[in-house]
C-alpha cells in the first residue's frame, strides 16, 4: 500500500475533518483549533499531553534509532536529527490514551512513511484514524 492510498481508505468515510472533530469546543471557527508543533521526545510529549487546551499535536517522523539501539525504524525526529527516546510506536500508544487531541504526522520521506505503515495499521482502531491527518515532505 503506498501514501496515497492508505490516505484515501483511511480519511475517507472514517476521518471526519478537523471541523467536525473539535466542533463542540470550536462551534466551526477553525482559528480556535490549539496546535503544539514538533512533539518528537518524551519529554514534550508528556507536557502536551497534560496541557488540556492543546488540540492538535503535529510531530515529525523520520528513519533513525531509539536511545542505543541500533536498529533502524520509524522514530520522532526532524531532520538532520536521526536519534530519539521517542519512537512511533511509542509515541501512538501514548496518544491512545489520550482520546482528546488529534494528531498530525509529518512523514519526512516516503521511505518512512512506508516503513510506518505497518504500525499506523497496528495503531489504527486504537487511535481512531480520525487523528491521523499526514503530511509528506
Amino acid at each position: 500500500m503506498n501514501y496515497s492510498t492508505f490516505l484515501e481508505a483511511t480519511m475517507g468515510t472514517i476521518a471526519p475533518d478537523a471541523a467536525t472533530f473539535f466542533d463542540s469546543t470550536i462551534h466551526g471557527n477553525l482559528t480556535k483549533i490549539t496546535w503544539v508543533h514538533a512533539v518528537n521526545d518524551f519529554k514534550k510529549l508528556n507536557q502536551t499531553l497534560d496541557d488540556e487546551s492543546i488540540m492538535m499535536v503535529e510531530a515529525d517522523v523520520v528513519l533513525g534509532t531509539v536511545g542505543n539501539s541500533s536498529e533502524i525504524i520509524p522514530i520522532m525526529a526532524h531532520p538532520p536529527d536521526n536519534t530519539s527516546d521517542l519512537s512511533l510506536a511509542d509515541f501512538l500508544t501514548a496518544m491512545i490514551k489520550h482520546k482528546k487531541k488529534g494528531i498530525k504526522l509529518d512523514f519526512k520521506t516516503i521511505e518512512t512513511f512506508n516503513a510506518s505503515l505497518e504500525i499506523l495499521t497496528k495503531h489504527r482502531e486504537n487511535v481512531g484514524i480520525h487523528k491521523f491527518l499526514s503530511s509528506l515532505h
